[in-house]
Parts: structure tokens; sequence; C-alpha cells
């Protein structure tokens, strides 16, 4: 943002200039949101959604404060977002008018005054505090460093983010995530939670008998020689094998349901504290519903 807030664009940079300042009254917060999501509404795919994203950033922290028409109008944005919607084609064009900016270049922000909290530096940034780590549909690009296009990319896990505290598991063709505490240590390793299992270790993942890799759940157990069946009891999300067939190809499933051929899945890790409409997807949550 501060090298926004010197750009040529007077757009821009008069709202890099309005983010600077950090305003905590929420209707200054909305209307941030507000002036990013316009911006968003000329571009497509994932340029768009990007541009989303950084509207959701503002919508979050002026949300609490809102109410009526205006709060029902951001939370459907916002989960319009977290869910991976964007327009797989140009928009009608929205001109964003002067007017729709928050004018705050006569009164320039002092930036040490208001620091920004720092972002991670991590390879694949996929929106604001996830990291992507891994996004394809083969189990073998995991932990790995693979760039085969937009839908087969990976890196090592040694190049995740050291402080992660969460783990997401995304599917963009459907906007479906489940997201489970993690930590930088246990990314490649078989973590029992006591009511779901984390499969990430490499050796698991390359096993040729029982294969498993994603997140099990103690709760739905695999049908022998029927179901794929992670570390050979459970079902959940990820890929394994039916117990008992060790030749059978392996099997994508999503919440204990088998989904062939297995979709591009992404996974990603956070640094920071979940948002409110993150914790909704919280395994324990869900699992309780």
């Amino acid at each position: 943002m501060p090298y926004l807030s010197k750009g040529s664009d007077l757009t821009l940079r008069n709202l890099a200039l309005a983010e600077l300042s950090n305003p905590a009254d929420a209707a200054k917060q909305k209307e941030i949101g507000d002036s990013w999501w316009n911006i968003a509404e000329n571009l497509q795919t994932f340029a768009q959604l990007n541009v989303r994203k950084r509207a959701v950033l503002w919508y979050d922290k002026a949300l609490p404060s809102l109410a009526g028409l205006d709060k029902q109008v951001i939370e459907k944005r916002v989960s319009q977002v977290e869910s991976g919607l964007v327009s797989p084609k140009p928009s009608t064009p929205v001109v964003v008018h002067k007017a729709d900016v928050p004018n705050v270049a006569a009164k320039p922000a002092n930036p040490a005054a208001n620091p920004l909290p720092s972002k991670p530096k991590d390879p694949y940034l996929s929106s604001f505090g996830w990291s992507r780590i891994y996004r394809s549909n083969s189990l073998k690009a995991w932990n790995t460093n693979t760039n085969n296009g937009e839908n087969d990319f990976a890196i090592e896990i040694k190049s995740a983010p050291r402080k992660t505290k969460f783990l997401r598991i995304f599917r963009p063709d459907n906007g479906d995530l489940l997201i489970i505490p993690m930590t930088y240590e246990d990314l490649g390793t078989i973590k029992d939670y006591g009511t779901y299992t984390w499969y990430g270790q490499e050796d698991k993942i390359r096993e040729y008998k029982q294969p498993s890799f994603g997140i099990a759940n103690h709760a739905w157990r695999a049908a022998y020689r029927k179901d794929p069946a992670m570390g050979s009891k459970h079902r959940g999300w990820g890929w394994s094998k039916p117990t008992g067939f060790t030749s059978t190809p392996i099997i994508f499933q999503w919440a204990g349901a088998r989904s062939m051929p297995a979709p591009v899945i992404d996974i990603e890790v956070k640094v920071y504290d979940l948002t409110s409409y993150e914790q909704k997807f919280l395994i324990d949550r869900l699992l309780a519903k």
C-alpha cells in the first residue's frame, strides 16, 4: 500500500491512502471495502477474486458494527468470496468515479503512526493470510517443487510458513472447504486429533498397499473391500484405497463419498487467526452438526 499510495492512478492512490489511515469507523471501513468491490467488477476470474478478497478484508472489520440491509449485502459478498465464486467472463463495465473513493489525499496518512500487520512472504500466496502449498488432482505432487501450470503445482513443506496455525483443504470447482488446526511441524506427519486424523506423511502417501493423503473422520468407518479407507479404517476428505484391494486404483473422496475423477484440490495454510466467517468451516464445528 505505501507504494500504491504514491502511484499515478488517482483512484488507487486515494484508496491506498484511505487504507493507510487505518480507520476505526465501520462506515469508513465499509466504504473502503465497497471501493475495492467496485474495482473488481471490471475484472474477471482470479483477478476479480483477489481484488474482492481485499474488499472482504475491510468488510470483516466493519461487519460487527453493521445492521439491516448493509449487513445483509456485505455478508452475501463475503460468502461469495469465501466460496471462491468469480465471474467467468468480463462483467458489464462499472466506472469507478473519483467520488466513490474515500479522498484523503489532502491529508496523507502517516504509515508509521498506523503500522500495517506484516504479511508472510510465502510462495503461492492465495488470499489474505492463506498460503497455497499444493494445488493438484494427484497426490504425487505433495511435498514437491512442482510447477506444471495453474492446476498442478506445489512447494516442498520446508518452504511453508513456520508459524502456521491452520490448514484449509478447498475445492475450487464447487467452493467446498474444510479447516483444521495445523502447525508447520505437523504438515508432513500423521497427526491424530482424537476425532479425526491428518495424513500428510510422505511415506504413507507414497505407500502402494494403503496410501492415505488428507483428513479422515473417525466417525465414518470404511466398509471392508468397498470404501476407500484412510489408514485402513476411515473415510474423509482425500485419497486412499479400499482395504483388501492393493491393486485397486487410488480413489478420491470428499466428505466420505467417492468423487471421481478427482477434482483439483487446494491445500493452504494460514499464520493468522481465522475470521468469523472462516471459523464456520473448522472441522469440529462441521462434525458437530
